[in-house]
């Protein structure tokens, strides 16, 4: 996995599943194509991360401009629901 944001602060990140190899039809790198498992194309993956289970829309699309700025095709992103998911403690 590779990480290609990193802000602590803010409390995000970007990772990738490795090296992006294709040229997605928006000029932008991705992974492999897709496959059975894998219909988007991400490769080994693509992921953004925040500390939010249900973060804004307005961080959810900041943080995809800036897959754009990072040269990575968003394209291959898919929402994954949190609807239902407890919160944990941490120490």
């Amino acid at each position: 996995y590779w990480i290609v944001h990193y802000d602590s602060d803010a409390g995000e990140a970007i990772i990738t599943g490795g090296a992006p190899t294709q040229t997605g039809e928006n000029g932008l790198c991705k992974g492999a194509r897709g496959s059975f498992f894998n219909p988007n194309g991400n490769g080994e993956g693509l992921w953004v991360f925040t500390r939010e289970a249900m973060p804004s829309e307005d961080r959810v699309s900041a943080l995809t401009d800036k897959v754009r700025e990072l040269g990575l095709d968003p394209s291959v992103l898919v929402r994954v629901p949190q609807d239902g998911c407890g919160t944990f403690e941490t120490d």
